[in-house]
C-alpha cells in the first residue's frame, strides 16, 4: 500500500505508540539496550526502561552535529547489549530528515550487530524524498506507522507495524492489547 512493501506484514495496534510500546516490550528484556538520539520522541526510552532495559542516547542537536545522526557516531554507539536502534525519521522535534544515503549508512552501521531497526516514520508524509530502511534492511527493520497524523485524524488511534514476515512474526507471540483494538 503506501508504504510500497508489498511483501511485509502489518500488526495494526491502537497508534503508533501502541505499537511501538508492543515492539519495546516484546524484543527488550532486562539488560539490554535501546540506541537512539537525543532529542527523540520519548516514549520509547520509557519503554524499554518499564522492562529493565537501559537507554543510550547519541547527541544530534548541535551545530556540530550538523543537527543530524552520524552513522559512524552509531556505529560506535552499538553494543553486544544493544538489541533496538530506535530512530524517528523525520525526528520529532528537529524535522530533519534522513537522505536515501544516510539511511544506507545507518543500515550499515546497524547491520553487523544483532539489532533490530525501528524506523519510527510517523512524519514521513511531511518530508521529501523519504526512504525507508526497510527497502534496504528488510531482515530487522520495523517501521513504525501512523495513520492520525498524515490524514488529520489526531483523535483516531490508529498505526501499524510494518515488518517483513519473520520479523512480524516475533511481534505476534506476544498480544499488543489485552482487550484488542476497536478497528
Amino acid at each position: 500500500g503506501d508504504l510500497g512493501l508489498p511483501d511485509h506484514a502489518a500488526l495494526v495496534c491502537d497508534g503508533a505508540v501502541a505499537g511501538l510500546a508492543h515492539a519495546c516490550r516484546t524484543l527488550l528484556e532486562p539488560g539490554d539496550e535501546l540506541v537512539t538520539t537525543d532529542p527523540t520522541w520519548n516514549w520509547p526510552m520509557v519503554f524499554a526502561k518499564s522492562v529493565g532495559a537501559t537507554v543510550k542516547q547519541i547527541p544530534i542537536y548541535g551545530e556540530e552535529y550538523g543537527y543530524r545522526l552520524a552513522p559512524a557516531r552509531l556505529a560506535d554507539a552499538i553494543g553486544s547489549k544493544t538489541k533496538i536502534v530506535y530512530l524517528v525519521d523525520p525526528n520529532n522535534p528537529l524535522g530533519s530528515a534522513c537522505t536515501a544515503a544516510e539511511i544506507d549508512a545507518i543500515v550499515e552501521a546497524i547491520r553487523p550487530s544483532r539489532a533490530v531497526l525501528i524506523h519510527d516514520c510517523t512524519y514521513r508524509h511531511f518530508a521529501y524524498n523519504h526512504t525507508l530502511a526497510a527497502t534496504r534492511f528488510p531482515e530487522r527493520t520495523l517501521t513504525v506507522y501512523s495513520f492520525s497524523k498524515w490524514l488529520g485524524l489526531a483523535g483516531l488511534r490508529i498505526g501499524a507495524i510494518v515488518a517483513a514476515p519473520a520479523l512480524a512474526e516475533r511481534l505476534t507471540a506476544a498480544q499488543p492489547n489485552v482487550l484488542g483494538s476497536n478497528i
